[in-house]
């Protein structure tokens, strides 16, 4: 499902190509996101074809002063979009094969390539050109009088353009309008979004708004298909883009190892379990070390930094999963909701005094967060001792986090929860019950566990 998306907030593209409508497959995300891109990345991309030029261009040292390059902002018409991997941002076939790939082991579930597989990747390859030329024409997603460019003719671009048509026809019929994914390397962290079709994308550098619409029908026909054995070649693909993702997360990838146990859990707990290792690390990585000393709350003892903030920043996390928003701003208003504190004793100011202090950090440390988001979360910070009902998940997701080991103190009461995952964590017994129910005790040991695993620790 969409993650954290509203019409009303803004994304950006960085380019240096001058074009008036945004290609197919087009990837929007922070402004910050859209910068490194354009700064950093080390090939160019045509934006007209959407391929990847199999030669690099070494930017030289004034190119960051370069005013040819611009940060596009746009508002995206999205209702339902596919989660996939980051991959590099990318958009060779390769990328758009593991896409395919890691949807049909992780959510079909299956040890067999379907027929559509091929459908996509390799008959676009293997048709006369006039049939290209046709069924391109019968969709205009791409336009089949490309010129040439670079190491492509016009009969590789449209065949390339074919593959990714049919991808996307593909992804449409099961309901979807796009691919979101967490981004790993520009601007790691925050939600970047891949869009189908241009239609849905309002430029507001040129003045354009997005027209509501139905949300997509839902069709299964592909999956219908007969299915061939997943080849050697597949296995090794996947393999690659896992090592990929555990080069960049120094993360340890085992999917793979068995691939009975990949096909027999649902794709959602492995991705809420990667979520949740990923901005657990950089809760200890990046956000604490960067919050310990801009306040006045100690690093250790009963209300510390690495210790009381660390736990419910823990909690955040999860209660940030299960309902499905965006983990960032939540961690955020979580590390920073006591940084206010000069005592552990009750103090029903700190909140209030902490959001000042809050919101100077973020426009210094994450300005590229939506404005809305910085608002959302210093809401967050100053009312967490006193809100009952949260206007936003941000707020939920902080509070509820900061009042289970509350609840588990003096009691637990569901008045003060806000989500379904916290009043069920607030309201464990302290040990195991007769009915087998999980304990606070059994929890606060896997939380452990977890940790231990993926060492990671707080200082």
């Amino acid at each position: 499902m969409t993650l954290f998306l509203d019409r009303n907030n803004i994304f950006y593209h960085g380019t240096r190509a001058k074009f008036d409508t945004f290609r197919p497959l087009s990837h929007f995300g922070s402004y910050s996101a859209a910068q490194e891109c354009v700064l950093l990345c080390p090939c160019q991309k045509d934006e007209t074809l959407d391929i990847r030029h199999e030669y690099s261009i070494q930017m030289p040292p004034s190119f960051k002063n370069d005013s040819t390059y611009k940060i596009i902002p746009v508002q995206l018409n999205l209702t339902n979009t596919y989660e996939i991997d980051d991959f590099g941002g990318s958009s060779d076939i390769n990328y758009f094969q593991c896409v395919v790939l890691y949807h049909i082991v992780h959510d079909l579930k299956l040890n067999n390539i379907p027929y559509f597989y091929d459908y996509i990747f390799t008959e676009p390859f293997h048709i006369p050109t006039p049939d290209v030329k046709k069924e391109l024409q019968t969709d205009n997603l791409y336009n089949t009088t490309a010129q040439q460019h670079a190491c492509h003719t016009p009969e590789q671009v449209n065949r390339y353009h074919l593959y990714q048509q049919r991808m996307i026809q593909y992804f449409e019929h099961l309901g979807y309008d796009g691919f979101n994914y967490t981004n790993r390397r520009e601007d790691r962290g925050h939600t970047s979004y891949i869009v189908f079709r241009p239609e849905n994308i309002a430029r507001m550098d040129l003045g354009q708004k997005i027209t509501p619409r139905e949300p997509l029908e839902i069709h299964a026909d592909y999956q219908i298909f007969p299915c061939r054995k997943m080849a050697e070649f597949e296995k090794i693909l996947l393999r690659k883009a896992e090592s990929s993702h555990a080069c960049s997360m120094d993360i340890k990838q085992t999917i793979w190892s068995n691939i009975n146990n990949l096909r027999s859990r649902p794709s959602v707990i492995k991705s809420a379990y990667r979520a949740r290792e990923y901005y657990t690390k950089l809760l200890t990585t990046d956000i604490l070390p960067k919050i310990q000393d801009i306040g006045t709350q100690k690093k250790y003892g009963y209300h510390g930094i690495y210790t009381h903030t660390f736990q419910v920043a823990q909690f955040a996390i999860e209660l940030a999963i299960s309902v499905g928003t965006d983990p960032l701003p939540v961690i955020l208003g979580a590390a920073l909701h006591d940084i206010a504190r000069t005592h552990d004793d009750d103090d029903f100011t700190h909140g209030p005094r902490g959001a000042a202090i809050a919101r100077n950090f973020l426009t210094q440390n994450y300005n590229h967060l939506f404005p809305e988001t910085i608002d959302k979360i210093v809401y967050a910070v100053q009312y967490h001792t006193q809100g009952t009902i949260a206007p936003d998940l941000i707020s939920a997701c902080v509070w509820d986090a900061d009042r289970i080991r509350l609840s588990w103190e003096m009691g637990y009461h569901e008045k003060y929860f806000n989500t379904a995952y916290g009043n069920y964590i607030a309201s464990l017994p302290p040990q195991m019950s007769d009915n087998g129910r999980l304990s606070q005790e059994q929890y606060m040991k896997n939380q452990n566990k977890f940790l231990r695993r993926h060492n990671i620790k707080t200082r």
